[in-house]
């Protein structure tokens, strides 16, 4: 399909369809570019808050995944988050 060869409306219907066509979008994006050697500047701050992100929230995936006492691995809370404190009455969760 990536090669024009192919068309999505080749492929018979079958239960991993969904699978196939993750693959083709993570392929068809290409080779992720090395960042680390950007130069920006102030007009950039958005790009550096939002990379700033990523890497705190990919880091605190990372630690919850890998962390073997925790009782829940996979259960995965930002910070502030108040899944573990107590409503307040008449508040929405």
């Amino acid at each position: 399909m990536l090669s024009g060869r192919e068309r999505w409306e080749d492929i018979e219907d079958r239960p991993d369809r969904v699978l196939i066509e993750d693959g083709i979008v993570l392929l068809g994006q290409g080779v992720l570019p090395d960042r680390s050697q950007n130069r920006l500047g102030s007009s950039d701050a958005a790009i550096i808050l939002l990379r700033r992100l990523y890497t705190r929230e990919l880091a605190a995936i990372e630690g919850v995944a890998r962390s073997p006492s925790s009782r829940h691995p996979m259960r995965l809370r930002s910070r502030g988050s108040t899944a573990d404190q107590p409503r307040r009455k008449g508040t929405i969760p």
